[in-house]
């Protein structure tokens, strides 16, 4: 196993990933997938809906969202309550705070790991053109003070991924041409900036289609992007980012520090730490 996880690292610094397979067995990613399907059923009992909608709905963690948007006028609202950095639960926080994980970013950016504020869960809708994601490096949307931060990206699927529904695509050794200039794209929404084909770095595209418990772990400097779903179910995942506790984010809201070997009495992960943490942020963007 340590062989193997030296060949992976190595792998990590010479082409900006590597997919580490059955990283996560069903266990892990259980009560993640609990919370969201809870806070679907939270958010359509906050509003005032005919019975039946709530009830003849798939119960299929992979359908019953996708199903009850095309029910529910304006269904948008329950996405939203589900998705991007609205949820913050026990599942999630148990999930960034994985063990497996975490022995692997130690690895990567050293023994001071922060849970960076830059989450997100994604539930991509089957044949919908707006969550075709262009070409893009993550540390672009981060403030240029997190460039040289020691830092990782997991991509972690809860379902899985295909070339079909939508699976995560890069540009092998990417990470080491710079930081590309990004801007608005014809054929992609607007709020989805990404590189033009003419500022694409040079390297072999690589798709990854991956499987529910495996995770793909890559650099924030690393060029990705993410393809359609063309099948009936939702594809769904989490952005998971760690960054060196003693450097800057890039971003104005605190993370939670998961491990420290200076201070390892400062290491305080439970999901109240958290929670207070995100009390004192008032830029909602960035948690919602």
């Amino acid at each position: 196993m340590s062989n193997n996880n030296d060949q992976l690292i190595r792998q990590f610094r010479r082409d900006g990933y590597f997919i580490k397979g059955d990283l996560l067995p069903q266990t892990d990613l259980d009560p993640l997938i609990q919370d969201i399907e809870a806070g679907i059923e939270d958010a359509l009992t906050s509003q005032e809906l005919p019975s039946d909608i709530t009830t003849t709905s798939s119960n299929r963690f992979e359908k019953r969202l996708y199903e009850l948007e095309n029910q529910i006028e304006d269904g948008f609202f329950v996405r939203q309550s589900v998705t991007g950095k609205h949820l913050k639960t026990s599942g999630l926080l148990r999930l960034a705070n994985n063990k497996r994980i975490l022995d692997l970013v130690e690895r990567l950016i050293g023994p001071e790991i922060l849970f960076h504020p830059q989450y997100n869960i994604q539930a991509k809708m089957p044949f919908e053109c707006s969550s075709k994601i262009p070409w893009h490096q993550d540390v672009w949307f981060l403030d240029r003070e997190a460039q040289t931060t020691p830092m990782v990206n997991l991509w972690i699927p809860l379902v899985n991924t295909t070339l079909d529904n939508g699976c995560l695509e890069l540009i092998q050794g990417s990470q080491t041409q710079g930081l590309k200039n990004h801007q608005a794209l014809v054929g992609y929404p607007e709020d989805h900036i990404g590189i033009s084909n003419i500022d694409l770095p040079a390297g072999e595209r690589i798709a990854c289609p991956i499987n529910k418990g495996a995770v793909l772990f890559f650099q924030h400097k690393t060029v990705h992007r993410s393809r359609p779903n063309r099948t009936d179910t939702i594809r769904w995942s989490v952005d998971l980012r760690y960054s060196d506790a003693r450097r800057p984010t890039g971003r104005n809201v605190p993370g939670l520090l998961l491990r420290s070997e200076q201070s390892p009495s400062s290491v305080d992960a439970s999901l109240s730490k958290w929670l207070q943490l995100m009390e004192s942020v008032t830029d909602q963007p960035y948690i919602c």
